[in-house]
């Protein structure tokens, strides 16, 4: 892993490796609905859609990760 002393995330330049085998477990694990229940709090939605924002980087960074690895196949 690159370290460097800035950056969004201490010492690190890069986000490290995703696998689409993560992205899928926390798909599956951590689906994209709302709960049945209507009575739910404002925390708990909070923190609902905060699983979503983290699935939906780590979507973000897979999805680079695979261009940036078709742009360097050598032809």
């Amino acid at each position: 892993m690159n370290r460097v002393t800035t950056g969004t995330m201490e010492g690190f330049d890069s986000p490290p490796a995703v696998s689409r085998d993560l992205v899928e477990w926390l798909q599956k694990s951590f689906p994209n609905t709302l709960p049945g229940d209507i009575q739910i709090s404002d925390r708990e939605l909070g923190a609902l859609f905060g699983e979503q924002k983290v699935i939906s980087h780590l979507v973000s960074i897979l999805q680079q990760q695979e261009e940036d690895m078709l742009n360097n196949v050598p032809t």
